[in-house]
C-alpha cells in the first residue's frame, strides 16, 4: 500500500505546498486508489503544517511549488517529494500511474542544487 499527500486548492494541485489548508489523502494499492479523502490543516506555522505532514507518514507528496526548508524536512522523514506539478488532481494522479511522475532526486532551490 502507498500513501499519497496531495496539497489541493479546488480540484487542482495548491501553488504552494507549505501554504496549502487543503490536501487529499490518498491510499493506493497495484496503482488503484483503495481510499481517498479530504482534510484541512489550518495553522499559522508553516513549521507546525510541516510536522502535521510529517506525522501522517505519507510515502510520496505531490505539489507544486515549495520551500527548501519544507523540501528538507520532508525528505529528512524519508518523504519523497514529487515538485513541480500543476494541474488538476485527477490528471497528475494519471500521470503517476502511468510511471510519468517520479521523484527525480534533484531540486533547484536559489543557487544551490538539492
Amino acid at each position: 500500500m502507498e500513501f499519497i499527500i496531495i496539497p489541493v486548492f479546488g480540484n487542482r494541485i495548491s501553488p504552494r505546498l507549505d501554504y496549502a489548508e487543503h490536501f487529499q489523502l490518498i491510499s493506493i494499492e497495484n496503482r488503484r486508489i483503495q481510499k481517498q479523502e479530504s482534510i484541512n490543516i489550518i495553522t499559522n506555522s508553516r513549521l507546525e503544517r510541516i510536522n502535521r505532514i510529517i506525522r501522517m507518514k505519507p510515502d510520496i507528496i505531490i505539489c507544486n511549488g515549495l520551500t527548501e526548508r519544507c523540501y528538507v524536512e520532508l525528505t529528512k522523514s524519508k518523504i519523497k517529494i514529487i515538485p513541480w506539478i500543476q494541474g488538476e488532481i485527477d490528471e497528475a494522479l494519471d500521470k503517476y500511474f502511468s510511471g510519468y511522475l517520479r521523484e527525480s532526486g534533484q531540486h533547484k532551490f536559489g543557487n544551490k542544487l538539492n
